[in-house]
């Protein structure tokens, strides 16, 4: 759970009904994904330019990544572990290559993304745009866009059975 507030991030036990730790972060943390096997956390943030990696079992930060300004969009591919990375008032993707964190690529959007998940058996990336109130699908392979439909005012959030 994120606490924007008191930049923070609370780590939840389900099965127990508790909290294992709450971990500290910098400025406001937005949004975060695991990697494929589960054993780090990348998270950003509203009011910085880093991304953290965290170790999952022990909860304590592993790098300070630099990104651009203004990350409000994260998804990890869990077949690649690839990060892509989406901007307030930017009209690209960046992905990046998890062991040294540089960009490897780029898929151009055409407005802001505010959301982002992967069709679990497809390999497609599902992108909700705001400024053209769409829900974009990339192919992951090729980065391009295969269709896009649109749903209406404010999109938001994005879920699908079966996503990874």
């Amino acid at each position: 759970m994120f606490n924007g507030l008191s930049n923070s991030f609370t780590v939840i036990d389900i099965p127990n009904r508790g909290t294992i730790g709450t971990v500290s972060t910098e400025f406001t943390p937005l949004r975060g994904q695991f990697n494929r096997r589960g054993d780090r956390l990348y998270v950003i943030h509203e009011g910085s330019s880093n991304l953290l990696e965290f170790d999952a079992a022990f909860l304590t930060l592993l790098r300070k990544d630099k990104v651009k300004f203004g990350e409000y969009a994260i998804k990890v591919d869990n077949r690649t572990d690839y990060v892509y990375l989406g901007r307030k008032r930017d009209f690209i993707v960046e992905i990046y290559e998890p062991t040294l964190f540089n960009v490897i690529g780029f898929i151009d959007t055409g407005g802001e993304i505010e959301y982002m998940t992967i069709d679990g058996e497809q390999y497609y990336l599902y992108l909700v745009n705001l400024d053209r109130k769409t829900v974009m699908v990339v192919n992951l392979v090729s980065r391009k866009v295969v269709t896009e439909f649109d749903v209406g005012q404010d999109p938001y959030w994005v879920t699908m059975m079966g996503e990874r």
